[in-house]
């Protein structure tokens, strides 16, 4: 399907309840060809025969018809059943109308790609009276051709040279089957099931030293708030008696939670993506001028310990120990977590707003395309590239700016605000309250690309979402 100008492949048993889960649920189609070119193949076929309506765009903001448009790499051919934006028909037979023409045709000793969905392209156009195009994206550089045969069960294999194009030749005829080497064919069944078994010894080490350095990256951050805590200047104050501002570089602890918090000075910046911020979204814009008051923000995301010791319970899906941030909690959940923590001391919490988070992401309104990376992402951020396909103890990564860790990466984070355009006009400590109902989320996760963990990146969904990617730090009420 299409969502957002991108095309998705959408697995079988993929539960998709609204246009957020397309991204996390589904493949990204320009994920398989960018995979097809590192490989380096001389030849790459993509044939998109489902080319549909997107089943649930009345629920979604966005309703394209098709899919979109796709650019195929060096030596591909990307075949659609119809023109990108167009949909297919389905045919009245076992195979729809597209389909019949490609098994029809494909099965031609000899004959070249391109003829091949020539052929099928007058076929289907003919047949629909040319309400349905086949169309293609090409940038093959040598001859390929199909063998022939005729199709049973399997399609014929395509085989290429680099010459220029001459007419196919007659197919020669099919050599007698040789008697099967019975002492050959137990050799391969041998020699494969090694193979399997090396296979298996090797992904068992390498899960074996996964478990090894969780325990470890678990046991150093032990280590590191031990000597954080040894270090501390004698008894804390009361929460309420903590100083309603502070300056630059410095923190407090929740003696409550033992959360700690960074002092985030006030001051103005340029709020939404720059010509700093890579691959802007409209949603991104805007830029407009924001004023903010100083404000204490959570030094790491809320982490699993922090959420027990307050909720009594841990929803996260991956519990990897105390020092890992809470996850699968909902706008909703953490309300809750709120409401409760507040109750139990002097001090009161809050979720930042969605300027207060950007301009704390951007170490105080810097121009940082990363939270404290500039273009190093590595340096600072847990995301698909790096992270294993699971969350990270908090704090592991560089800091920004201002001392505040895993501010893009790790796990997202929900703000205050009700999610909305951006207004051009210049504004004093801004939130969303009204005007819809779903809330924002930002900086990005362990499962998301460099272009989602963005400090200008922006996503929403209902408030009672939750998902594996997902969690919060908090703002101290001054």
């Amino acid at each position: 399907m299409q969502v957002g100008g991108n095309n998705y492949l959408v697995p079988v048993k993929a539960v998709i309840q609204s246009e957020s889960d397309v991204k996390y649920g589904c493949l990204d189609a320009g994920l398989v060809l960018g995979k097809m070119e590192d490989a380096g193949n001389g030849l790459n076929l993509i044939i998109l025969d489902a080319c549909r309506n997107n089943p649930f765009a009345r629920s979604f903001r966005s309703a394209e018809q098709g899919l979109a448009k796709m650019d195929a790499p060096t030596g591909s051919l990307i075949a659609y059943a119809t023109s990108p934006g167009k949909t297919a028909a389905d045919g009245d037979g076992k195979n729809g109308l597209y389909t019949q023409h490609l098994l029809k045709n494909i099965a031609t000793p000899g004959l070249s790609v391109e003829e091949l969905f020539k052929r099928v392209r007058q076929g289907v156009a003919g047949d629909s009276a040319k309400k349905q195009v086949p169309w293609e994206a090409s940038s093959l550089i040598g001859q390929f051709s199909f063998a022939g045969g005729e199709h049973t069960a399997s399609l014929p294999t395509a085989t290429s040279t680099y010459s220029p194009y001459s007419p196919p030749a007659p197919a020669p005829a099919a050599p007698a089957a040789k008697p099967l080497d019975l002492k050959a064919e137990k050799k391969r069944v041998a020699d494969e099931a090694a193979q399997l078994k090396r296979e298996q010894d090797e992904l068992a080490q390498l899960q074996s030293l996964q478990a090894e350095k969780a325990r470890l990256d678990a046991e150093r951050q032990k280590v590191e708030q031990a000597k954080l805590l040894a270090m501390s200047p004698g008894p804390q104050k009361a929460p309420g008696a903590a100083p309603a501002s502070g300056s630059p570089g410095q923190t407090w602890r929740d003696p409550t939670t033992g959360m700690e918090f960074v002092w985030v000075p006030g001051g103005s910046f340029e709020m939404g993506c720059g010509s700093w911020g890579g691959e802007c979204k409209d949603s991104e814009k805007p830029v407009h001028s924001v004023r903010l008051s100083g404000f204490w923000l959570g030094k790491y995301e809320v982490t699993q310990g922090q959420w027990s010791r307050v909720m009594g319970n841990n929803p996260s899906i991956f519990k990897k120990g105390d020092n890992y941030p809470v996850e699968q909690v909902s706008w909703n959940d953490v309300k809750e977590f709120i409401t409760k923590l507040n109750a139990q001391g002097s001090a009161k919490f809050r979720l930042p707003t969605e300027a207060e988070w950007e301009y704390a992401a951007r170490s105080g309104g810097r121009a940082e395309k990363y939270a404290g990376g500039g273009d190093d992402i590595d340096r600072v951020a847990w995301y698909t590239s790096n992270s294993g396909s699971s969350t990270h103890a908090v704090g592991t990564k560089a800091p920004n700016g201002l001392g505040l860790y895993d501010m893009s990466g790790n796990v997202f984070e929900w703000v205050e605000d009700v999610y909305g355009s951006y207004s051009s006009s210049s504004q004093d400590n801004p939130v969303v309250t009204g005007g819809g109902s779903y809330r924002v989320f930002r900086g990005g996760s362990w499962g998301i690309g460099p272009g989602g963990v963005r400090s200008a990146n922006r996503a929403n969904n209902t408030p009672d979402f939750r998902l594996h990617v997902l969690g919060f730090r908090l703002a101290r009420t001054n």
